[in-house]
């Protein structure tokens, strides 16, 4: 398992590549990469907190049942990611101003959870 520190850099690697996607064209990789930033900051969480984490399933199931203050950040993002990456869901760029929302609540959460 990576490091707290490791996650970290990817976030900022990932958040990096987010700043540059222009949402009104490529909507869905924005959607993505969101997420997948959103993966790096609960693994990250983690990496300090507790070493767990892994797999989608057991990091849902993690957030789910001890970190309820982030899931409900993280599974909308989680929830649309896979919506437009399995089932070609069609991503409209007004949609990303939702995402954004979540993902800077999840990272306050997060945040806060590491700071306590």
């Amino acid at each position: 398992m990576s490091t707290e520190n490791e996650h970290r850099i990817q976030a900022e690697h990932n958040q990096s590549f987010l700043d540059t996607i222009h949402v009104d064209e490529y909507p869905d990789w924005a959607a993505t990469v969101i997420f997948y930033t959103a993966v790096h900051l609960a693994q990250m969480m983690f990496g300090k907190l507790d070493g767990q984490g892994g797999t989608h399933f057991k990091r849902n199931g993690v957030l789910r049942n001890q970190y309820p203050d982030v899931w409900k950040h993280y599974q909308p993002l989680y929830a649309y990611s896979r919506l437009a990456r399995y089932r070609c869901m069609k991503v409209a760029p007004e949609h990303f101003p939702y995402l954004k929302r979540r993902f800077e609540k999840l990272k306050r959460a997060v945040n806060k959870r590491m700071a306590d």
